[in-house]
């Protein structure tokens, strides 16, 4: 396993090392004044940490992964804050049309990539219209809690801001190590998650909670008794 690709934003001492079996790392790197763009580098055999080619590459510390004869640099505009930030001004159906509303963005090249597709979707006219009408019954459920009144939301998260705080950071710590297993491919980690889900929604099954009848079709004996009287 070595280092053969690294990712990095111009001007940047970090960027993002794609190792030989495909996982992703970070790496501290020192480059020149590379302007964005794609460029290859040969490990220079006299100098320990440095490549050679158009310009300066060298790792600031040697990678624990090691080394490969060639390493392929892409360098990326601006910076990771200023990607994220363009991401997330995308327009909320674009982001939710390339599938990245629920994890949200991972590698610096991944991001980058749904960045150049919203704004694809964005400059061919896509519309809010055009995602609702084929959306499917799954965003129509996960979105339902969004009917109720914006007031008793803003009071219920507001009143309870520990509590939603504290569950907000287990859904992203969640979300993170999926991310991570998705990354890295970790095939693992990615069946057991599904297998624990599975269960959960069988779950919700026998207690009878997918149902269209009222209160999902829970027996009430109490006021079932109260009617009678």
């Amino acid at each position: 396993m070595s280092v053969v690709r690294v990712v990095a934003f111009e001007g940047s001492t970090g960027g993002e090392a794609y190792l030989s079996n495909n996982r992703v790392e970070p790496v501290e790197i020192t480059l020149n004044e590379l302007a964005e763009g794609e460029y290859t580098f040969e490990l220079d055999e006299q100098r320990e940490h440095h490549y050679r080619g158009p310009g300066r590459f060298l790792f600031r510390k040697k990678p624990a992964y090691g080394w490969a004869q060639t390493v392929t640099v892409k360098i990326l505009k601006g910076t990771s804050a200023q990607l994220r930030q363009e991401f997330y001004s995308l327009p909320w159906y674009v982001r939710h049309a390339i599938s990245a509303e629920a994890s949200g963005p991972g590698s610096y090249e991944g991001l980058q990539q749904l960045v150049d597709m919203g704004n694809r979707m964005v400059r061919e006219g896509m519309t809010e219209t055009e995602v609702l009408q084929y959306s499917a019954g799954g965003f129509r459920d996960f979105t339902r809690i969004a009917s109720s009144d914006p007031t008793m939301w803003r009071d219920i998260f507001l009143a309870n801001k520990d509590a939603v705080l504290e569950m907000l950071g287990r859904f992203n710590e969640d979300i993170a190590a999926l991310t991570r297993a998705i990354r890295n491919g970790d095939g693992e980690t990615l069946f057991k998650h599904f297998e624990r889900t599975r269960a959960i929604r069988k779950g919700v099954l026998e207690m009878g909670q997918d149902s269209p009848t009222p209160d999902f079709g829970r027996p009430h004996p109490h006021l079932t008794e109260e009617k009678k009287k």
